[in-house]
């Protein structure tokens, strides 16, 4: 739906909607338009909105191949109010930018930083499925598996050694490997028909954004400690 978004457009759309609201608040933070973007009652009201709908993400079973209600994070009503609290959260950033409050700014630019490439990696997203078999030529090479199973016959525990560009890997059930930053493969099915298996499935998970996500985790970390600190300091 959003596939014309992907990289580098969507990269380039939000350099330009920072920079414009940053100047926005820098050279006119008396307009109505720039108080009411940073204003605090806007943002406790799209928090509001935004928990609610993440309240019903846990309470609606949700798919990426499902519509409206079932898929919420792709309708056009939650991407207009992600974006504007991203707006809203840029815009109390650039209002309240300055040395002197690098705790606030870490803490909120971080946030940010974090929502935005949340929103804008949605579009560069992928999911898809590689099925390896024993002596197959090419980057990837199925060349061990292991299985353990119940008394019952239901899978414990399974694992494959496979030959990725040259090196042996394992992947087991909630262990992947990571290829790439943002490039991660599981193992999720396997050949069942036969002792020795004679191939498995890995499912490869491409989110380019997740480096981005994490350096917004890593300044809103930092702003707390900040805060943390800076705070047990002035209390002496």
């Amino acid at each position: 739906m959003y596939g014309f978004l992907k990289f580098p457009v969507n990269l380039a759309l939000l350099l330009c909607c920072c920079i414009l609201l940053w100047v926005l608040q820098r050279e006119k933070p008396g307009w109505g338009v720039s108080r009411f973007l940073a204003s605090g009652k806007l943002s406790t009201a799209l928090l509001g909105l935004f928990l609610a709908a993440c309240l019903l993400m846990g309470l609606i079973p949700q798919s990426a191949e499902g519509e409206g209600l079932h898929c919420i994070r792709r309708t056009p009503w939650f991407i207009g109010i992600y974006i504007m609290l991203l707006t809203n959260l840029w815009c109390v950033v650039a209002s309240r930018f300055g040395r002197k409050r690098l705790r606030f700014t870490l803490n909120h630019a971080g946030l940010f930083l974090a929502l935005a490439a949340g929103l804008a990696g949605v579009p560069d997203e992928s999911v898809s499925r590689i099925r390896l078999e024993r002596g197959a030529e090419g980057n990837m090479e199925l060349l061990d598996f292991v299985a353990e199973y119940h008394d019952n016959g239901t899978p414990r525990h399974y694992e494959a050694s496979v030959l990725i560009d040259g090196k042996v890997r394992k992947i087991s059930v909630n262990h992947p490997f990571r290829r790439f930053p943002g490039d991660d493969l599981y193992l999720v099915d396997y050949d069942r028909s036969q002792p020795q298996a004679a191939w498995c499935t890995l499912e490869r998970v491409r989110q380019p954004w997740k480096p981005v996500i994490w350096l917004g985790i890593v300044m809103m970390m930092l702003g707390s400690v900040l805060m943390f600190t800076q705070g047990a300091a002035k209390k002496k």
